[in-house]
């Protein structure tokens, strides 16, 4: 696991696909999560991967979607907001939860299939009657208890994304290849990254980009700016949900609010992207 440092750097654009993704260096470090994604060539031609994207807006129902995993009166549900939102809400017994799965399986964390993640969310995180857990990315498991009642994440299932446990102080990012977890601190709760205010969270995979050989490289975003990275053996071949979730505690009912959600598995090499 390394944290990124920022770095000044001139900004630039990269050739082809300008239209749907800006090549921007930002001033303020590295290159953003989406610098490199092929989303031209993919929305041109679906043999160059695969998009998943809700902007909460209403276009499609929850039920065309997603399917769902409740506890009580655990739902997702579209809400009045500019732009669209879906809050994601549990029960109010204790342990309650709640997951919304994509209806099929789309993604792979498999050698030469890179992925990009992103989604605009609010949680609640403070207070002994306030606390959650919820998590957000890609599982090959969309069963109950993905999230524990002792709040952690569960022992085994194959995934990436990120994760705030029950009494956590932090918002981490994870992964997990059956049994081999890693978890790294992404943000601190608090100083703006709290209850009520949307951060986005992202993470870029790429399966051939670790240090050793047969390794992947899974980076962390925190509001568009990488924070920590991630070496991992590549995990077997298993095709992924889009997933979200949230758990209750203390008996209080709880949401997480997303205002956009996007995932994209190319299929091809940045370089050929280009010409699309």
């Amino acid at each position: 696991m390394s944290t990124i440092q920022p770095v000044a750097t001139k900004t630039r654009q990269m050739d082809g696909n300008q239209d749907l993704r800006r090549g921007v260096v930002p001033t303020h470090g590295a290159p953003g999560l989406w610098f490199d994604a092929p989303l031209s060539a993919v929305i041109h031609d679906h043999n160059c991967g695969t998009l998943f994207e809700d902007r909460m807006d209403s276009l499609s129902t929850v039920a065309s979607r997603y399917a769902t995993i409740a506890d009580g009166a655990g739902a997702l549900a579209y809400a009045d907001s500019r732009g669209g939102a879906g809050s994601l809400a549990t029960g109010a017994v204790d342990n309650d939860e709640v997951y919304v799965s994509s209806l099929l399986e789309l993604f792979d964390l498999g050698a030469g299939l890179d992925i990009w993640f992103e989604a605009d969310v609010q949680w609640t995180a403070t207070g002994t009657a306030d606390k959650e857990s919820f998590l957000l990315g890609l599982s090959d498991n969309a069963a109950a208890n993905l999230i524990t009642d002792a709040g952690a994440l569960a022992a085994s299932f194959d995934g990436i994304g990120f994760f705030k446990g029950e009494d956590d102080t932090h918002i981490a990012g994870f992964t997990s290849d059956a049994t081999a977890q890693t978890s790294d601190n992404v943000a601190a709760v608090g100083a703006g990254v709290n209850d009520g205010t949307t951060n986005r969270l992202g993470f870029r995979w790429d399966p051939d980009g670790g240090a050793a050989s047969g390794e992947g490289r899974a980076t962390f975003y925190l509001n568009g700016v990488a924070v920590v990275t991630r070496d991992i053996t590549r995990p077997a071949s298993a095709l992924l949900h889009v997933v979200y979730g949230a758990k209750a505690h203390e008996a209080a009912a709880k949401a997480i609010v997303l205002t956009n959600v996007k995932c994209l598995q190319s299929e091809i090499p940045p370089e050929t992207a280009r010409n699309y």
